[in-house]
């Protein structure tokens, strides 16, 4: 049976605790999440719950003051299962522009590919080190970023590891998976330029896989780009299969 809105709106809870922001307002039954800017996922409003106590425009006004008195600018992530149904539509007449189409994969862990590159050395680390984050933070927008992410890493408190693939005591390719509720979510991959196209990534994902297998999880699931060719690539040669998509409405 294919997934539904439901379905959806819970793996959608389970993503949101994976990549934890340093504050959440609930804003009229939507988790408005604030961070310090850094990457659209912990600095949106996620409409998977709605109380509909007040009408839509007042809700809408009330997160443009949240944000702006954090000094972000409004941001929802918008997929078909956003309440309420007209939120979309609504956002757009209001001046809310779209960006950031992705796609929400996930795959059952029998169907997990289990495929690791030869020679290839994969760590797991309760902690990241500083190798880690080096490989990690070598692809934000600025320096300044990188302490931003490491206390939303410093913030994750569900079962997570910290995989990477290490040639000469260094690592060159990294993801987090995090356990939460029955999925493992991925995040935070990065691969260095000069260790690109050789697999590493994929042995990484295995890696992964495996130990979410100990956890028992149910499967694995991640967000990525849709424009992000490299990265689909990877996760469909993991497995993992598009279960539907959304985008960001944000406020020029």
């Amino acid at each position: 049976m294919p997934p539904t809105l439901p379905d959806f709106r819970e793996i959608d809870r389970h993503l949101f605790e994976g990549w934890p922001p340093a504050r959440i307002e609930n804003v009229h039954g939507w988790r408005s999440a604030l961070d310090g800017g850094v990457t659209r996922r912990p600095n949106s409003v996620w409409p998977i719950a709605w109380d509909g106590a007040a009408l839509l425009d007042r809700a809408i006004d009330a997160v443009e003051a949240v944000y702006g008195s954090a000094n972000l600018r409004p941001c929802f992530r918008i997929s078909d299962a956003a309440l309420p149904g007209n939120l979309d539509a609504r956002l757009a007449e209001r001046g809310y522009g779209i960006e950031g189409r992705s796609h929400v994969l996930a795959t059952s862990m029998d169907e997990a590919s289990a495929r690791v590159r030869d020679g290839a050395e994969i760590v797991l680390l309760s902690e990241p080190s500083a190798d880690w984050l080096a490989c990690y933070e070598s692809g934000l927008a600025r320096e300044s970023d990188g302490p931003i992410v490491r206390s939303i890493f410093g913030r994750i408190k569900h079962r997570h590891v910290f995989a990477a693939a290490v040639r000469g005591s260094t690592a060159v390719s990294v993801m987090l998976a995090v356990h939460t509720g029955p999925w493992v979510q991925i995040s935070a991959v990065r691969t260095l330029p000069a260790h690109r196209r050789q697999g590493l990534a994929v042995g990484v994902m295995a890696a992964a896989a495996a130990w979410a297998r100990r956890q028992d999880a149910r499967g694995l699931a991640l967000q990525v780009e849709a424009a992000n060719a490299p990265a689909l690539s990877l996760y469909h040669a993991a497995g993992l299969k598009r279960i539907y998509g959304y985008h960001y409405r944000a406020k020029a």
